[in-house]
């Protein structure tokens, strides 16, 4: 242990008063606070998952770009399911597919699925840009985050747990294309 007295001593570095019978060279909270290379704030930033969610949400634009781009080709996949769907169904007479299609039931059902991928794939690619911006890593784990976000309201509705298989084949579509197609070679 440190005895201390009360008697001061100049330190050997700064001059400022220490005392005389400390049994170390210099005391640790003198030497942090003043011989330091790197200044010590009482506010300390540190970056945590929730101020890189904040700053994901300080320019809205890119994230509302990566929801629409999603919607979009959600909401391609989802009609051209639906033209597959009706003409599958009458695969007999392909012209009787196009009639379904054409009648309110049918364009009732296009529309339904459009809107279904369109909010899923939406939602996917929202939910992995603010898994990228939060995690501060572009790796399959944004997709592992985005999927189970996305997949979470096809699983709880009857009706939706058909769609899940196209929903795979979308985000399996996305991870190739972000995972292996666009990966940075090798040097």
């Amino acid at each position: 242990r440190c005895r201390m007295s009360s008697t001061m001593i100049p330190c050997p570095r700064c001059a400022a008063p220490r005392p005389a019978a400390c049994q170390n060279p210099l005391p640790w909270s003198h030497a942090l606070r003043t011989h330091s290379a790197v200044p010590i704030s009482p506010t300390l930033q540190v970056d945590t998952p929730e101020s890189r969610l904040a700053d994901a949400f300080k320019d809205p634009r890119m994230l509302i770009k990566r929801i629409s781009f999603g919607a979009t080709i959600g909401g391609i996949t989802g009609i051209s399911f639906a033209v597959l769907d009706a003409m599958q169904s009458t695969s007999s007479n392909p012209m009787k597919g196009a009639a379904k299609m054409a009648s309110a039931a049918g364009l009732n059902t296009a529309m339904a699925t459009t809107s279904v991928f369109a909010g899923f794939f939406g939602v996917y690619h929202g939910a992995k840009h603010l898994a990228e911006e939060t995690r501060n890593k572009d790796d399959a784990g944004n997709i592992l985050l985005a999927s189970g976000v996305a997949f979470t309201p096809m699983l709880a509705t009857p009706y939706l747990r058909g769609r899940m298989p196209y929903g795979v084949l979308l985000v399996f579509m996305d991870y190739v294309n972000t995972q292996i197609l666009h990966r940075e070679p090798d040097t």
